[in-house]
């Protein structure tokens, strides 16, 4: 059995003891063009690739800015960068 696994763009995780095992990496959801958030209540996150995401998100809270609305309730696929 394989102790850590590790991808490209993941952090490896320790099998036995479900630990994080390296620094793994930072990632920030695209913003408009004025710096505002786009995904505001994201609740679900998984690698579909070692470059994309699948995300959910819930619906826009009432005292969210409107930006918030654009992004509620769905589901995105999210493209990651080599920096």
């Amino acid at each position: 059995m394989l102790e850590n696994t590790c991808c490209r763009k993941q952090p490896c995780l320790n099998l036995k003891s479900w630990t994080i095992v390296d620094d793994g990496a930072v990632y920030h959801f695209p913003k408009d063009k004025q710096e505002n958030k786009l995904y505001c209540n994201i609740e679900g996150v998984a690698w579909i690739t070692n470059d994309q995401l699948v995300v959910v998100s819930d619906a826009k809270k009432s005292d969210q800015p409107i930006q918030c609305k654009q992004k509620e309730q769905s589901i995105h696929i999210v493209s990651i960068e080599d920096a």
